[in-house]
């Protein structure tokens, strides 16, 4: 049965990074919905090409293509989305939710560079294993037999994982990201 890599490696490098970087995940019910579009527009707008970086005297073409307006209403539901997120930490702390610009920066940031990478290196290095089976294999038994039918990975177990390391290494060295 075919299965879509790069929405499962996306779901899961976003739920990583949100814990990581919010304390808790944004996958489920309204919310949810809307921070994977918000995300995923967010990705659009940064994936775009723009006249007005490389050739400024024709910036009228980004605002033909709808690029300035996309780019501003992106950014505006990323930083309504953020002060949210905010907000919300600031209640469990103290009862004085207010304005924090600073705090939104540093989570958003983290956000950005961790799932977007994360999920490329992911849907690379699969790509390469599916393209050589033995080496998928190696990693399929050396996984196995690390967990060695765990259901939860530790720290120290990724530590063990060498090959799986090299995987990542040489998936990078194929395929850099920036």
């Amino acid at each position: 049965m075919p299965a879509n890599l790069s929405d499962l490696f996306s779901s899961l490098t976003n739920d990583v990074t949100c814990m990581a970087t919010f304390g808790r995940m944004y996958h489920e019910g309204g919310i949810g919905k809307k921070f994977k579009k918000i995300m995923q527009e967010f990705s659009e707008v940064l994936g775009s090409f723009y006249f007005e970086e490389s050739i400024p005297q024709i910036v009228v073409v980004d605002h033909l293509r709808g690029l300035s307006d996309k780019f501003d209403r992106v950014v505006a539901d990323f930083d309504e989305f953020l002060q949210g997120v905010v907000d919300e930490t600031i209640a469990k702390v103290s009862n004085n939710p207010g304005q924090a610009d600073v705090i939104k920066a540093l989570p958003s940031d983290a956000y950005v560079a961790g799932t977007d990478t994360s999920s490329s290196v992911l849907e690379w290095a699969m790509s390469e294993l599916l393209l050589h089976l033995d080496r998928l294999k190696k990693v399929q038994d050396e996984v196995r037999s690390i967990l060695n039918g765990k259901e939860e990975i530790t720290d120290e177990d990724l530590d063990n994982m060498t090959y799986l390391k090299v995987v990542i290494m040489e998936t990078t060295r194929l395929h850099p990201l920036f």
